[in-house]
């Protein structure tokens, strides 16, 4: 997870993985809704609050809602 962030936010080029895999997994197991995502997304933004200020967290924020927003399409259409 920290190379998938690091990845997201600075292009580091260090993430290989798949995240639609792991959680079309979890959606198999506890289907995942809109307010889940809403919940994720405001406590991720919570944290970076809390912890960063700038561009890259401006950047991070924004990329994650980007993130959700396209997971919950994907998965919606399974």
């Amino acid at each position: 997870m920290y190379d998938f962030w690091e990845n997201v936010i600075f292009y580091t080029g260090k993430y290989n993985g798949d995240p639609m895999n792991v959680h079309r997994h979890l959606n198999k197991m506890f289907p995942l809704k809109a307010d889940h995502f809403k919940q994720w997304t405001t406590l991720f933004n919570a944290t970076i609050d809390e912890l960063f200020s700038g561009e890259n967290a401006e950047r991070a924020k924004q990329r994650a809602l980007s993130i959700a927003t396209v997971m919950q399409m994907k998965l919606a259409e399974h």
